[in-house]
């Protein structure tokens, strides 16, 4: 069912084409000085699916940073769940290819907001944080 809704509101997406640029950015200053960091920007659930239709999968994670228990009771299609409570979450991120964007949720937005946190000490390309998380996501 929740794939259902994933995929309608990605095709809602498409046939809208607005071209929403008032993505919030959120850019705080890493503690690692030694390279540039990308900064997060925060945006709603909807612009992230948006961005997410418009983008080759090639290009891009969809990363769900909730327990595997959160997980198991629906994702978003194609994410990967690498849990932040987990020990070894900054190694598993660390694994991903940071030439890619990263698309960050986790159910409200505190672990992700956290996640991306990591993410922008890593170095990736581009990373986005869905605002309210699985649950704004639900919402659609």
């Amino acid at each position: 069912m929740k794939t259902i809704l994933f995929a309608l509101s990605m095709a809602i997406g498409l046939v809208a084409c607005k071209n929403n640029t008032t993505a919030n950015s959120n850019t705080t200053n890493s503690t690692n000085t030694a390279t540039a960091t990308t900064p997060t920007k925060v945006v709603s659930a909807k612009d992230f699916v948006d961005m997410i239709v418009k983008m080759d999968k090639k290009d891009y994670y969809i990363i769900d940073v909730r327990t595997k228990a959160e997980a198991d009771g629906g994702m978003l299609v194609d994410a990967i769940n690498i849990d932040f409570q987990s020990p070894n979450f900054e190694e598993e991120l660390a694994k991903l290819d940071k030439s890619k964007t990263a698309f960050v949720y986790c159910q409200g937005g505190v672990r992700s907001a956290k996640a991306c946190k990591i993410a922008e000490k890593l170095a990736f390309k581009a990373i986005f944080d869905m605002d309210g998380g699985y649950n704004a996501w639900m919402k659609l």
